[in-house]
């Protein structure tokens, strides 16, 4: 009877941890929280379930709950790596509870990546395996709710392009001031890397204003456009999707970041073009001139060619270049290190163009693997347009 009534207040209170699954299935604090949140909630359900408990519909019934297991899969590249925002690191292992959530929703899909995640298989993926699942369908998605979205070229090759970007909300639980960061895979590596967590233990981590001068937290430790060289993005500064195209030969999202620098509107746009080539391109408008730092952490080899960075990573070659850039603007490159405690970010350096700035600016960046070039025309094309 004393377990009867303990189990019943659980299933009231645990109710709030349910609601942070958004209606479209995104979950703010990123793949890492995601991971630990969504595993102890099906170990709940699963062992109410099987225990022959009656599970609350206002839990398993809500539509972001029965949705979320396909956002853990759009945002992991194919090799296997989370688009590792907040305070996710890269990789998050094997997520048995995939299985779980496949079979409870009649999704099969849902347990593809569980099924070739790297590592032994754990007890749990015995006890939930329900035969071999097919790859999923759709190569793009978009999160609304919290403001991610991710392309790709394929599902199941390891050399498939996919790129993945977001807005969201900096005040987020586990967030970093990283509104517009994205991260880049092509030709089986990881070309353009989010930093991911530091050391918990760091003094003022989780406490305010002293979170945000750390590197892996602040700014200048994430792909973002910046006024000045290190200034952070507000701290309270929401960036919405404000647009989403998924057609096969064009693909694209925008955010408005412009609440991340007050006095510069700023929309920030993603494409996968033909499949293949992936394009960043800001415009801003700024109300007092200044120097603007567009930044993007790497672990490949950089050489500078004027417009041109060629990206060397595990013998494989990505090519950024610059696309009719503002006058004085040029890839740079800088060193990536924090001071002692932090995590020194041994092998990543920083990919910038700086340049100074003012009124109406637009800087276009496109990444393409060794080959055929594409036609530029659809990157040259103003952001709004891209959703017309």
């Amino acid at each position: 009877e004393l377990a009867r009534g303990l189990i019943a207040r659980a299933l009231v209170n645990v109710r709030q941890g349910f609601s942070s699954y958004h209606a479209d299935g995104g979950w703010a604090e990123g793949p890492g929280y995601w991971q630990y949140a969504t595993e102890y909630a099906v170990y709940l359900l699963a062992a109410l379930e099987s225990a022959g408990w009656a599970l609350p519909p206002e839990l398993v019934e809500q539509p972001g709950y029965a949705r979320t297991a396909g956002f853990i899969a759009d945002m992991t590249g194919p090799s296997g790596q989370v688009f590792n925002y907040a305070d996710s690191r890269p990789s998050v292992g094997r997520t048995p509870a995939l299985l779980w959530l496949a079979a409870r929703f009649g999704r099969p899909s849902f347990s593809w990546w569980e099924l070739r995640s790297a590592g032994r298989a754990l007890a749990l993926d015995a006890l939930w395996y329900a035969g071999v699942a097919p790859a999923p369908v759709v190569l793009d998605a978009s999160y609304p709710a919290v403001a991610v979205a991710s392309f790709r070229s394929a599902w199941g090759e390891t050399d498939a392009t996919w790129v993945a970007m977001k807005g969201g909300d900096n005040a987020v639980n586990h967030g970093d001031l990283d509104l517009g960061s994205f991260v880049i895979e092509s030709v089986g590596q990881r070309f353009a890397s989010e930093l991911g967590p530091d050391d918990y233990a760091l003094p003022g981590y989780f406490s305010g204003a002293q979170r945000y001068r750390y590197m892996r937290t602040a700014s200048r430790g994430q792909n973002v456009l910046m006024r000045g060289e290190v200034d952070d993005q507000a701290r309270g500064a929401v960036a919405p999707l404000a647009g989403y195209r998924s057609e096969p030969g064009f693909a694209a999202a925008m955010f408005d970041v412009s609440a991340a620098y007050p006095g510069m509107a700023h929309r920030r746009g993603v494409a996968l073009i033909d499949r293949r080539h992936v394009a960043v391109v800001d415009e801003v408008r700024l109300d007092v001139p200044g120097l603007l730092t567009w930044n993007m952490l790497t672990e490949a080899q950089v050489e500078l060619q004027g417009p041109t960075a060629v990206l060397r990573r595990g013998g494989r070659v990505l090519v950024a270049r610059l696309v009719d850039p503002p006058e004085g603007a040029v890839f740079g490159v800088l060193d990536a290190a924090a001071p002692a405690p932090e995590n020194p970010n041994k092998g990543f350096s920083r990919l910038v163009v700086r340049w100074p700035a003012r009124g109406a600016q637009r800087l276009a960046v496109l990444f393409s693997p060794e080959g055929p070039e594409v036609d530029r025309g659809a990157v040259r094309r103003p952001l709004g347009d891209w959703f017309s």
